[in-house]
């Protein structure tokens, strides 16, 4: 063994004394002779002694204790490192090595050995521990029952096992299995029995190749046995199995399982319902009576029904799934009992739940499939299960949003958090870092809470995060009523965000009063029966009071008389919930007398349980707006009369001018219609521009009295039950003779049969003015085509007005129904037309609930569609 560093210093001219008094070891500096050490304090500590000590004058009952236990040991060293045994001064055994330098030519008085000491008691004790555990391990490993073998697992190049190594085996393995250690250690599986079935080397192999476990019952063929095994992997690529001969048991048990196949059920379920289901009928063919006390069904009326009568939606879904399932493992020879909980109805109409236990056989007589089965009634422990679930869930979720942290404790150490104390915590949302460990861990002193005179009282102190930082925390605890209270839960509250809430909560206090006292608005707190609790300054400026004035005043003082009492029914119909909140305008009578008009707009407050306790208003003086809109009322009275004026000059004048133009028109078509033949053409042309002129005057002041009428009164239309045909005849008769100087021919396709409710006036002035532009604009022994139709399923009429003249262009078509675009052209025969007759037609659809297109192409002609509904109004046309 190498000697320590401090050797080395040594064998250099440097005082041992020294050396000894500064080593962190334990030391001794002996006289040669006499053998009177000199200690350090290292060493008077490792030895226990409890007394004072000179280092240059040994007490004599240390030195004879140093004689007596060490010296002898230390001289018989050889200087390289011994080991030695002995008691210190409390009696308690010790092994320490022991290194001896040998002093020579140094002037340190005569000193002539120097010694240091390694303490190797706890490796001593440990060797021997171990020892002890690994013959144990031994003796356990040749006598116990079962047997044990170790492996090592062999694969092929892609990884996949194929044969194992036996490494060891126990007594017992020789005993179970016929062979000896010398036969089978370091050979493998398939050499030693080559009919082993594939089965044991993959099952192995996944354990030793992926770790994890294995237990099962198989069969080893070669061995002609059952064993019962478990295997588990000490290390990569290799597995330990322990093992049972399991033959007998389990010869046995399959004999018994088929003795008891048929009557298992009966005897262990009296109580429960038995039944028997043929697969292939869909029918119960046995239940037993005890059905009535569960479902209320008798035996015979159950057997009546189907699965589907039988089971609610859901477990009739359960029951479509899992029997196919078991019909096809009956098939392959590997079905067994099958268990599934399920509901089903009962005769009141309510429902059950059943723990169903089945199993499938063949009917000898008939060869049909059948399920044999017991049904267990389980509704208690079914809600229970539920409402221990949901009260499961309802405390993980509680625990979990919570954002108080929780801790659950017992004897001081963690057994549980929830993920707001771990993030509190700041480990990163591992929870396996506290759970174990001291509750102290956490600067949580449990004690703290013993000593409060209240144990609901909560500690506040400051917690560290994982990294160091420390945060304000509120700590409640709480002891949980078992046997020993031996649990205790924790409710920690970070309270850096109250803190700092707290701390915003002051400056937005001192925001609101600073805009509070300085708002242009008024606003006040009162409660609901008007005093006031809290003005601003503008409010006090505005009535022209002090503030202290007004404090504890009824602002139903400084109100109107006249508005007091509907201010307070604002206020009674806005404490009912859902109308917190009103506005109007009062007026408040001033200090100095003087009328204020206000706009108030208030909410009630309302209290915890949601009853109304105040209000709050803010007010703003309008007077000035008041005024002025006193003002305007004024003006707007004066302008309404000026305009009835007006429009009973222009009712007078319209009226007039409509007789005259009237009397012209047909005095001029009297006189052209005498002057055919008589008179010179010339003349004859004279006249015929007069008649012309009249008439297109007369039409042109009947759509403008129309579209004024429009524009001043919003005409209403007067809905009535009219014949659509003879309304389009009529309407048509003023432009027959205008079509015939053209040679246009007016042709009619009319339903005769269509009824509707509509304005007969505005529908004869539509087709009267659309009638009109198609002859205008029509060539000279054209056509134009006057259509009704009902379209829309016989809800809406169509009334049609087609021509073969001029067209439209796009441009023209989009600008037609716009009074403030001029869009009118001249007629093929030179015709002037105003623009106004069409922009009429659309403002009248429109009223009429309709509406008006176009189809045009220049060159070709148009095609103008009036859509109307065909009960507008609201009447019934037969």
């Amino acid at each position: 063994m190498d000697k320590p560093p401090i050797h080395s210093l040594l064998l250099h001219d440097i005082s041992a004394l020294q050396v000894c008094r500064d080593s962190v070891l334990p030391c001794v500096v002996v006289c040669q002779g006499e053998a009177i050490p000199v200690f350090n304090d290292c060493f008077l500590h490792w030895m226990g002694y409890p007394g004072v000590v000179n280092r240059l004058a040994c007490p004599d009952e240390l030195l004879l204790w140093y004689r007596q236990q060490i010296h002898p040991q230390v001289i018989n060293t050889s200087g390289s490192g011994g080991e030695i045994r002995f008691t210190n001064w409390h009696s308690e055994p010790l092994v320490a090595e022991v290194f001896v330098t040998r002093l020579s030519g140094l002037t340190t008085n005569d000193l002539s050995l120097f010694v240091q000491f390694h303490d190797v008691t706890a490796r001593r004790q440990r060797e021997l521990v171990e020892a002890e555990q690994n013959e144990r391990l031994r003796l356990v490993f040749q006598s116990m029952n079962e047997a044990f073998a170790l492996h090592s697992i062999i694969t092929d190049e892609q990884g996949v096992p194929i044969d194992y190594v036996y490494l060891d085996v126990n007594a017992a393995f020789e005993n179970l299995t016929g062979f000896t250690r010398d036969r089978i250690i370091g050979r493998r599986l398939l050499d030693v029995m080559p009919n082993t079935e594939s089965y044991w080397i993959q099952e192995f192999g996944r354990v030793a190749l992926h770790g994890g476990t294995a237990q099962f019952v198989n069969y080893a063929r070669e061995l002609g046995r059952y064993y019962e095994v478990k295997a588990y992997s000490p290390k990569p690529s290799q597995f330990a199995v322990i093992f049972t001969d399991v033959t007998h048991r389990t010869l046995s048990e399959m004999a018994l399982k088929e003795s008891e196949e048929r009557y298992r059920f009966l005897t262990e379920n009296l109580l429960d319902v038995i039944w028997v289901y043929d697969v292939h009928d869909d029918v119960f063919v046995y239940v037993s009576p005890s059905v009535k006390k569960m479902r209320g069904f008798t035996a015979q009326e159950v057997m009546a029904q189907s699965l589907i009568q039988s089971f609610t939606p859901s477990s009739m879904q359960i029951v479509a799934e899992v029997l196919p399932v078991e019909i096809e493992k009956f098939k392959r020879g590997v079905a067994d009992v099958f268990n599934r909980e399920l509901e089903q109805y009962c005769k009141d109409g309510s429902t059950v739940w059943i723990d169903v236990n089945a199993y499938l056989r063949v009917n000898d007589a008939n060869g049909h499939l059948e399920v044999i089965g017991t049904s267990r009634n389980v509704t208690d422990r079914h809600r229970a299960e539920a409402a221990r679930r949901e009260m499961e869930q309802r405390y993980r979720l509680l625990t979990e949003v919570t954002n108080e942290g929780i801790l659950i404790s017992m004897d001081g150490l963690v057994v549980d958090v929830n993920p707001s104390l771990v993030r509190m915590m700041g480990l990163a949302n591992d929870v396996d870092q506290l759970v174990g460990a001291p509750v102290s861990l956490l600067g949580i002193d449990e004690q703290a809470f013993d000593l409060l005179s209240n144990p609901s009282d909560a500690l506040r102190c400051d917690l560290s995060r994982g990294n160091g930082n420390l945060f304000p925390a509120e700590i409640s605890m709480k002891k949980v009523a078992d046997a020993e209270l031996r649990y205790r839960v924790f409710s920690v509250i970070d309270l850096s965000l109250r803190l700092e809430a707290e701390k915003r909560l002051l400056e937005s206090e001192a925001r609101f009063r600073s805009i509070f006292d300085n708002a242009v608005a008024g606003i006040a707190f009162a409660d609901l029966s008007g005093t006031l609790l809290i003005i601003n300054k503008a409010y006090s400026e505005m009535l022209g009071y002090e503030r202290e004035q007004l404090i504890g005043a009824s602002f139903y003082d400084m109100t109107h008389p006249d508005d007091v009492a509907k201010e307070q029914t604002l206020i009674a119909n806005a404490s009912f919930p859902g109308h917190d909140h009103f506005t109007c305008e009062k007026r408040y009578i001033r200090r100095n007398g003087e009328v204020m008009w206000a706009n108030i707009s208030a909410s009630i407050l309302r209290d915890g349980d949601g009853n109304p306790c105040s209000l709050v208003a803010v007010i703003m003086d309008i007077t000035q707006k008041h005024e002025i809109e006193q003002e305007l009322q004024c003006s707007n009275d004066q302008l309404s009369e000026l305009n009835r004026a007006k429009d009973r000059f222009f009712s007078i004048i319209a009226h007039d001018l409509r007789g005259s133009l009237a009397n012209i028109t047909s005095l001029s078509e009297l006189l052209y219609a005498d002057f055919k033949t008589s008179v010179d053409p010339t003349d004859k042309d004279i006249v015929r521009n007069i008649f012309d002129s009249s008439l297109k005057t007369l039409a042109l002041l009947e759509n403008l009295l129309a579209w004024a009428s429009s524009q001043r009164y919003s005409v209403a239309v007067r809905h009535e039950q009219l014949v659509l045909s003879p309304v389009v005849r009529e309407s048509v008769m003023i432009i027959e003779s205008i079509a015939a100087e053209k040679n246009v021919h007016l042709s009619f396709d009319l339903d005769d049969d269509i009824v509707m409710h509509s304005d007969r006036a505005m529908i004869s002035t539509m087709v009267r003015n659309l009638v009109s532009n198609a002859v205008k604009y029509s060539y000279n022994h054209s056509q134009v085509t006057i259509s009704t139709r009902l379209v829309d399923d016989d809800q809406s009429v169509l009334i049609a007005v087609a021509d073969r003249g001029v067209g439209m262009t796009r441009q023209t078509i989009d600008g037609l129904f716009d009074i403030d675009h001029k869009c009118s052209l001249h007629g093929t025969a030179g015709e002037e037309g105003t623009g106004l007759g069409l922009v009429l037609c659309h403002e009248f659809a429109v009223k009429l609930a309709g509406t008006i297109k176009v189809v045009s192409e220049p060159g070709k002609g148009s095609c103008f569609n009036v859509y109307l509904p065909l009960n507008a109004g609201g009447g019934a046309p037969n």
